[in-house]
């Protein structure tokens, strides 16, 4: 899955796992069993503001939209899923922190 998980920061769609793009605004995100560091850093792609973490733990994680989110939805599932690992998000005028 650690292959799946380094496509999906990329933005590829691997056999149906990831990021697919739904139109210039909204994207259906699809993650199986990747890496918590990875899956907040992926959200940064959907988001005005680049996203800073530190000292997140080596757990994995799954989450997947039912239908396409749009950038907004993207910053409240970010914060959902760092507060489901005990994390807090804040954010700044320039980026998103994400710290235990």
């Amino acid at each position: 899955m650690k292959t799946v998980a380094m496509m999906v920061l990329l933005g590829a769609a691997v056999s149906g796992r990831g990021v697919r793009a739904q139109g210039p605004d909204s994207t259906v995100i699809r993650l199986a069993d990747a890496d918590l560091r990875t899956a907040l850093q992926l959200f940064g792609r959907f988001l005005p503001k680049p996203v800073i973490t530190a000292n997140i733990p080596a757990v994995k994680v799954s989450l997947e939209t039912v239908r396409p989110v749009s950038g907004e939805a993207a910053a409240h599932l970010l914060r959902g899923l760092a507060e489901a690992h005990g994390l807090v998000m804040t954010e700044d005028s320039a980026y998103f922190q994400i710290l235990p």
